[in-house]
């Protein structure tokens, strides 16, 4: 879709897919509803590593690397009705995301136009559900893994290195977390341990 605070047809034909695009397929190829804020933004980044033409800008967080892109676009198709923005309670509360009848629509129509972003989105999301469930806190230690690599040039590969990158980058994790982390990203293939053929 277009640029922030205008949401136009896809009816363009395929292309880079945006932040709006993302939202609406990611939500609607996961049964047209998702939970946390931070969990979408967390998947975001990774298609943003599988999708040529998607790249939101991320900066690092404590909660792991983080969109304003990602988080505008979320507003606008919510204040445009494209989406619901639900509130739940918990121990931390959150919100959950429904797309309405017309965001099924635009989901519907962006999945038939656009079948390869579709099927990575449908890949990372699997992957996700299998390995965490789509739990925040897992993709959380995933995406700073990733961040904290890319931003070493992929030099740090081993688990205490992570832990001292994170901390450089003001989104700590313990060896616990990295290790969680980086086998949801070897599942991604958005990394492979060193020695392995993906890495020869």
């Amino acid at each position: 879709m277009a640029a922030a605070n205008t949401i136009k047809s896809p009816a363009g034909g395929p292309g880079p897919t945006d932040c709006y695009d993302a939202l609406l397929m990611t939500i609607g190829q996961n049964g047209g509803s998702l939970h946390s804020r931070l969990a979408i933004q967390k998947l975001c980044y990774f298609y943003a590593q599988k999708i040529g033409g998607f790249g939101p800008k991320y900066e690092p967080h404590f909660y792991g690397p983080f969109s304003g892109e990602v988080a505008s676009a979320l507003a606008d198709l919510c204040a445009f009705s494209f989406v619901h923005e639900i509130a739940y309670s918990g121990f931390y509360g959150g919100y959950t995301y429904e797309l309405t009848r017309d965001g099924e629509r635009f989901a519907e129509d962006l999945c038939e136009k656009l079948p390869g972003e579709r099927a990575q989105i449908k890949s990372v999301l699997d992957i996700c559900k299998s390995r965490c469930d789509l739990k925040p806190a897992p993709l959380s230690y995933a995406a700073k893994c990733h961040y904290a690599l890319g931003v070493d040039g992929g030099e740090k590969h081993a688990v205490r290195d992570l832990e001292e990158a994170g901390r450089d980058l003001r989104c700590e994790m313990s060896k616990a977390d990295v290790e969680d982390g980086t086998r949801l990203l070897e599942d991604l293939r958005l990394v492979s341990r060193p020695g392995s053929s993906a890495n020869r």
